[in-house]
């Protein structure tokens, strides 16, 4: 049997569950098809965020093009809600597969707003280290993430490999809480102007909650 809230999930949409094999059907596989088609979104939205904080795409370019994406995955969104609630008729299992649409959304949405923020800060201005290593962790958590969804179409088979990669996800998240807190400090108590250690302080703040929002997925896996 499936663990936890995925196997409820398959379990209410339908899946065939036959002695450890579960096979998709129907409405189920349609949903995981949207779902699959809107993680690409969210793993272009981390590479574009990486891009912007490594100097490697200017950040008004990058809001454009965030812009832009966010405007294309509003469809996707559309259909994959409305075939949500197709597959999983019960509210507490639709909640339950909703709730990974959210966190997918903040992502996205996170990225554009630590971008357009970018946009106001002084391009010659020295970003802290931990700003770097956050933005690698998120790139490398949503491709981890996008992967987990991949397994879906077949999810006895790729059961391990899921869980494999979960767990890379609470440990880039983990790296992730000691990145904050060591690059808070020594924004507050190293040698810097007041004024940089509240801007990057922001921005550190608002990687920290999307990079959780990568590790919410987790236990709707």
């Amino acid at each position: 049997k499936f663990p936890g809230v995925m196997y409820r999930l398959l379990w209410e949409a339908g899946c065939q569950i036959d002695k450890g094999v579960g096979v998709m059907t129907g409405k189920e596989e349609k949903f995981f098809e949207v779902l699959r088609e809107y993680t690409g979104y969210c793993e272009k939205a981390g590479a574009l965020l990486d891009s912007v904080v490594s100097g490697e795409t200017d950040p008004e370019e990058g809001y454009e093009s965030l812009r832009l994406l966010k405007r294309q995955s509003r469809d996707v969104q559309g259909r994959l809600i409305e075939r949500l609630y197709k597959a999983y008729r019960e509210p507490a299992y639709a909640n339950e597969a909703r709730s990974m649409v959210v966190r997918m959304d903040g992502i996205i949405n996170g990225a554009k707003d630590i971008v357009n923020t970018l946009i106001v800060y002084h391009k010659e201005e020295t970003c802290p280290e931990g700003i770097h290593v956050m933005t690698k962790l998120i790139r490398c958590a949503v491709s981890e993430m996008v992967k987990i969804i991949g397994y879906t179409d077949d999810v006895e088979a790729n059961l391990m490999k899921m869980d494999a990669r979960c767990q890379r996800i609470y440990n880039m998240e983990e790296r992730g809480d000691n990145t904050y807190r060591t690059t808070l400090q020594n924004l507050f108590y190293g040698d810097h102007d007041p004024m940089y250690a509240i801007r990057w302080r922001e921005i550190l703040g608002d990687l920290e909650k999307v990079l959780d929002s990568c590790a919410g997925m987790i236990p709707r896996f």
